[in-house]
């Protein structure tokens, strides 16, 4: 291994440690651009970089509401374990997407903007390149969505409570109808 310094940098898919033996290091597989064994700036043509700082195979396409896990096109949810951005449009490390421009909730390590961007780091994150790395719920979304999804969850119950009451009273007029209307025929038959 070649020695290195400030003045004198490591070649691609090597590094230059910022302490210990000044000596070029190898980068984790198919990264072309590191910091550290685990922390790649830049992966290999052909791969995308994860969320844990390691790259995996690329996929070939991806739709719109899809990332690539290993080189397989996958429905963005949060239950998937996503650790590669949710393909948009134009929003970039969305973990979901509100529309082509505007993330739901990012990636983790990114905050989530008021215009619905996710292309700052949360506090206690740090960005090395165009990655945030650090501390944060990969799909954590704000105070208010959160207000906003439990307010229309209760709507919504809501709803359907005033559905269920309006038509179990409406069956309950009705049933008193059909009644009234055979006890009348009842009476006229009698008479």
């Amino acid at each position: 291994m070649a020695a290195c310094s400030s003045d004198s940098p490591c070649p691609n898919f090597s590094y230059c440690p910022e302490s210990g033996a000044q000596v070029c290091t190898p980068c984790s597989e198919n990264c072309t651009s590191c910091i550290s064994t685990d922390i790649c700036e830049v992966c290999a043509e052909g791969f995308v970089w994860q969320t844990n700082g390691r790259c995996a195979k690329a996929c070939d396409s991806l739709q719109i509401m899809h990332f690539c896990n290993n080189g397989k096109a996958e429905i963005c949810s949060p239950l998937s374990g996503m650790n590669t951005p949710c393909s948009c449009g134009i929003a970039k490390n969305c973990a979901i997407c509100s529309s082509p421009a505007t993330c739901f909730s990012c990636l983790q390590g990114f905050q989530l903007n008021e215009d619905g961007s996710c292309d700052s780091c949360l506090p206690g994150s740090q960005q090395i390149g165009a990655h945030c790395y650090g501390v944060g719920n990969s799909h954590a979304i704000p105070d208010w969505q959160a207000a906003l999804i439990i307010f229309l969850s209760l709507e919504v119950i809501w709803g359907v409570l005033g559905m269920v009451s309006y038509f179990g009273a409406k069956r309950l007029i009705t049933i008193r109808d059909v009644k009234a209307q055979i006890q009348a025929q009842s009476d006229t038959k009698n008479e």
